[in-house]
């Protein structure tokens, strides 16, 4: 028999994330850092954005913790690296300008659904 490698892909919107730390702080913790891959979608879009700047605070925590465990993140938003900077911070962004690959994909935005005329 072939052995098969198995991965842990995790996804979540920040708003869950954020929403999980304050809850079940050791949940999140498990979420953040038992999986091979994670995907974070949905970054600026939060709720109650950088009230304390808990959310800059929270994106910070997860990239730089990833990158110490040498574990991938994917993040994903309507925001392009420099609106990142101006959003949460100078930080976050020179953060992930220095140690990702950072892919950009603009088109049509495919979550907008139009609604029919009467």
């Amino acid at each position: 028999f072939e052995q098969k490698i198995k991965y842990i892909v995790a996804y979540s919107q920040l708003d869950n994330i954020m929403s999980l730390i304050i809850h079940d702080k050791q949940k999140a913790n498990y979420f953040i850092q038992k999986p091979d891959l994670l995907i974070i979608d949905n970054i600026g879009e939060e709720f109650g954005r950088n009230d304390n700047k808990f959310s800059q605070r929270t994106l910070d925590n997860i990239i730089r913790q990833r990158d110490n465990d040498k574990k991938p993140v994917i993040l994903c938003s309507k925001y392009n690296i420099s609106d990142i900077g101006i959003e949460y911070s100078k930080e976050v962004k020179e953060f992930i300008e220095y140690t990702n690959d950072i892919v950009e994909i603009s088109g049509e935005n495919h979550r907008i659904i139009e609604q029919p005329e009467f």
